[in-house]
C-alpha cells in the first residue's frame, strides 16, 4: 500500500518533470525560430 508521503512526493516529482519538459520544448522553439 502507498502510504500518503509516497504518493506526495510522486506527484511533486512528476509535476516539476512536465515544467522542465515544457521548458526545454519553449527553449528549442525560440532556437528554431530564431535560427
Amino acid at each position: 500500500m502507498i502510504n500518503q508521503t509516497m504518493a506526495r512526493n510522486m506527484f511533486i516529482t512528476i509535476n516539476i518533470f512536465k515544467i522542465n519538459t515544457l521548458h526545454v520544448i519553449m527553449l528549442c522553439g525560440e532556437k528554431f525560430i530564431n535560427n
